[in-house]
């Protein structure tokens, strides 16, 4: 084969796999914001008959899940507005720095949020938090629904809380802090230590044999000593097609998750959430390398005539909480 005309072959499956990649990548995040936003309008109405029938706590958890799906300031508002009427000061205003720092410029918002503060604030403790790394941060063992950042704050009613930042990679850090109303406390958390215990399930060892087989796919010797197969290329393809479909089970296992956690927001139910999300990060980034890979060996593989083909499979077998991938034959 023309070696011009291989390495366009090459460069167009490689441009044809990253296309791939990318736009499922930017569908499923089309999709989960849609999703999202379409969740977003049923908790809300569900915030709103909440407020109708009196129940300030329960109108308060529905609008913060809305905010938490498609954050508006309309729905940070009316959470805010709910925890002062349910006499829960300091998420009241931990929701009035949060409209602060979200919506400077929305009049609606600063003024709520300088209602609740100025009239409030000398009956809680301010908690100013600085995070070595983006951290979301735990209260006394419950999530606070905070953004990851490198810096938080928020309030508290007086006395002794446990604060937790909780850093990528599961590590965390937590400190004991204790104030009175009017007073703010100051505090920094490195990753330095694992303090918080989960019951969240990790990805197993696959052992034994079986699983599907996606059968031969050719051979792996070249008449030309030195030269790659182009079975190997032919591998590599059906590898990243194999780990790309994977990585967006992994996503929509991810969102699962997430839909779980919005429901329960419950510690092992957000480590959970860090595992899959890590996981899916890590087969996204394996799948651009598995491309890269296979552009390299269709180019320096010999497209000549080849020897009698030894046999090659792929396997790709579903499990519970995850999906194995793998190679076998002779190459």
């Amino acid at each position: 084969m023309d070696h011009a005309l291989r390495f366009r072959v090459c460069l167009q499956t490689f441009v044809a796999q990253l296309s791939l990649l990318l736009l499922g990548s930017l569908a499923l995040a089309g999709s989960a914001s849609a999703q999202d936003a379409l969740r977003a309008a049923p908790a809300f109405e569900r915030g709103q008959a909440a407020e109708v029938a009196g129940e300030a706590s329960d109108a308060a958890r529905w609008y913060e899940m809305a905010d938490r799906l498609a954050p508006t300031p309309e729905a940070l508002r009316s959470a805010a507005r709910m925890r002062r009427a349910a006499g829960q000061l300091p998420m009241a205003c931990t929701h009035a720095q949060g409209l602060r720092l979200r919506y400077p410029g929305d009049l609606a918002s600063t003024q709520l949020a300088s209602e609740i503060l100025d009239a409030h604030r000398d009956s809680v403790v301010r908690v100013e938090v600085r995070c070595a790394d983006d951290c979301e941060l735990l209260l006394d063992g419950l999530a606070l629904g905070l953004s990851s950042a490198m810096s938080h704050t928020f309030y508290v009613s007086e006395g002794e809380h446990r604060v937790t930042g909780v850093f990528r990679g599961g590590r965390s850090r937590g400190h004991q802090v204790e104030g009175s109303g009017g007073t703010t406390v100051s505090l920094s958390l490195e990753q330095t230590e694992v303090d918080i215990e989960t019951n969240a399930p990790r990805a197993r060892t696959r052992s034994g044999s079986g699983g599907a087989s996606l059968g031969p796919v050719g051979s792996t010797t070249s008449d030309q000593r030195g030269a790659l197969s182009p079975w190997l290329f032919v591998s590599g393809a059906l590898l990243s097609v194999g780990m790309g479909a994977t990585a967006v089970w992994s996503a929509l296992d991810t969102q699962d998750a997430r839909d779980r956690y919005d429901q329960m927001p419950t510690l092992p139910a957000y480590r959970d959430g860090l595992d899959r999300e890590l996981r899916t990060n890590l087969m996204l980034a394996g799948t651009g390398v598995l491309a890269l890979t296979t552009l390299f060996l269709g180019l320096f593989a010999d497209w000549g005539e080849e020897s009698p083909p030894a046999q090659l499979s792929v396997v790709v077998e579903p499990s519970a909480g995850h999906v194995w991938i793998g190679m076998g034959g002779s190459l």
